[in-house]
């Protein structure tokens, strides 16, 4: 027998040898064709350009109030979910009259959760985040025009479902392996929001690019910057309290194409 016979002849033999211990092993060889998560809303950098009036402050809301429309996929392969109410706190401390460092937390409702692609597998379980930012506000020549720029770094707990159907011999064996668990990735924002103060209002319009968490090649990844308009007023109430409402529109259609957006914020003043 020559020598590339030979050879060939010991592959096939130990291929053999692989698929009968495959065989007798049960499900040998898995196949991902499913893989889906719950990833956050996309969301503009909420704070106007103005610098806080209290030392310490607290702020409550949503930075998605719920879905105002359908989400749907925008990039191929884009088996999320995205909540449509996202909730946030945070808190604040002034360093100075320009400058701010605060934490904030943000919980999307499960419940509100939406597929963006319907043949995709469901996603059980909340998504949730926490993260840290730095805030300025930059003067102008103008008295009350000011520049907001607000820098943020945030890791989100991410719930996954992926499916694996067995295909190779699988006597015993189920025909799809579910597994559920939730992985971490970060995400990145930088916002720049001139703003404008009217007396009891504030109004202010922006632009804010922010990492979008989402599936790659059937696994979670950090995504691709979206680019996120927005406009908004924020009002000054008894107390030294004050609200916001906030219009947006995340242009970017990578990995989710999102409808116009709202966010709420309530902030309370801790310490002058």
């Amino acid at each position: 027998m020559s020598r590339p016979a030979l050879v060939a002849a010991l592959a096939a033999t130990a291929l053999a040898a692989a698929a009968a211990a495959a065989a007798a092993a049960g499900c040998s060889t898995t196949a991902a064709t499913g893989v889906a998560a719950r990833v956050p809303h996309a969301a503009p950098a909420l704070a106007p350009g103005h610098a806080q009036p209290a030392s310490v402050e607290a702020t409550v809301g949503a930075t998605s109030v719920a879905h105002l429309g359908d989400v749907t996929a925008g990039a191929p392969g884009a088996t999320v979910d995205v909540p449509g109410t996202q909730l946030h706190g945070g808190a604040r401390l002034a360093l100075g009259d320009a400058l701010a460092v605060g934490a904030f937390y943000e919980h999307g409702v499960a419940a509100t959760g939406q597929a963006v692609d319907p043949d995709a597998p469901s996603v059980d379980g909340a998504v949730h985040g926490a993260g840290v930012l730095l805030h300025g506000a930059l003067q102008t020549k103008h008295r009350d025009l000011r520049i907001g720029v607000q820098f943020d770094v945030s890791g989100w707990r991410l719930p996954y479902v992926a499916y694996e159907p067995c295909v190779a011999p699988c006597e015993g064996e189920p025909p799809t392996v579910v597994t559920r668990g939730h992985v971490v990735a970060a995400a990145f924002g930088l916002g720049l929001a001139p703003s404008y103060d009217l007396g009891r209002v504030t109004v202010f319009a922006g632009l804010t690019a922010r990492t979008h968490p989402t599936v790659d090649d059937a696994a979670v990844a950090g995504g691709v910057f979206n680019w996120i308009v927005h406009a908004g007023a924020e009002v000054a109430l008894p107390a030294t309290l004050r609200a916001a409402l906030i219009v947006y529109y995340p242009t970017t259609p990578d990995p989710v194409r999102y409808p116009p957006g709202a966010a709420v914020t309530l902030t309370v003043p801790l310490a002058r």
